[in-house]
């Protein structure tokens, strides 16, 4: 295991004696999609409307993005590396409608106030995205990553992190699956890109306004208009990947919460 200590040896040994780490933009990495999109619509004359789109993906890369991040080992960048990109997100269901209220209108005042009311809303639910262990201070296969290095070390993975995890917002993986490599064994972490399965999103987003015809011209709309109804917490990243932080695993960050807004327009 090498760490900070061990930098004047390791420079010793470098491709080209003299330098630190070179950091340089190579046109070598590779990405491809698949998925299946399923959608449906269905009109429900004056009453609505329905929709809904289904997309089942898989988004696989050998490199996250094309700036600051590197390789653990650029001599082993494809096997190494290959694994989920950054924005793979496995299953995404979103769903879509629009109702016309049927209030009862047994007057003609009654039927001013109750017609041309419309609820409205959008409703999504997405897997989490692939997030990757990272460690610091050491090198263990002695390949220049300490320093300005963009490259960063990876841990070991001895057991899958997403299988009985604790999906608590205080300990959302099984972060005991991610050991240091063992002193004595000169070697990269075994660690692929992307084995973390981050917390899905759950969001609500809900309209109701209504529709009052002044003249044949003008038409006034009130409406109210609510994000994340339901208040519901989305995750939105950990609070360390470090697999020797203390927050190692925690939920650190959320979504927004509920917003509501109230609007009106005028038509004409």
């Amino acid at each position: 295991m090498f760490t900070t200590a061990d930098d004047p040896r390791i420079n010793a040994v470098r491709p080209y004696p003299g330098y630190n780490a070179i950091n340089v933009i190579e046109p070598w990495f590779n990405s491809n999609y698949h998925a299946l999109q399923v959608g449906l619509n269905k009109q429900f004359g004056q009453a609505g409307q329905f929709g809904l789109s289904y997309t089942w993906s898989r988004n696989m890369t050998d490199n996250w993005s094309d700036r600051s991040n590197a390789p653990q080992n650029s001599y082993n960048f494809h096997e190494g590396e290959y694994g989920p990109a950054m924005l793979d997100r496995r299953h995404v269901l979103t769903i879509n409608y629009t109702y016309t209220l049927p209030f009862a209108r047994k007057s003609r005042v009654a039927a001013a106030v109750a017609k041309g009311w419309e609820l409205s809303g959008i409703t999504r639910f997405m897997t989490g995205l692939p997030a990757t262990a990272t460690a610091t201070g050491v090198d263990p296969a002695g390949l220049g990553l300490l320093g300005p290095s963009v490259a960063g070390p990876r841990p070991d993975m001895t057991c899958d992190p997403n299988a009985n995890a604790p999906r608590l917002y205080s300990q959302w993986l099984n972060s005991s699956c991610f050991p240091n490599v063992p002193n004595g064994e000169v070697r990269p972490g075994n660690e692929g890109r992307g084995v973390i399965r981050g917390p899905g999103i759950q969001i609500w987003d809900l309209s109701l306004y209504k529709n009052f015809a002044l003249t044949a011209r003008f038409t006034l709309q009130l409406r109210g208009e609510s994000f994340n109804t339901f208040n519901h917490a989305n995750p939105s990243g950990f609070a360390s990947l470090l697999n020797t932080s203390s927050l190692f695993g925690r939920i650190g960050s959320f979504r927004e919460p509920r917003i509501v807004q109230v609007a009106a327009k005028l038509y004409f």
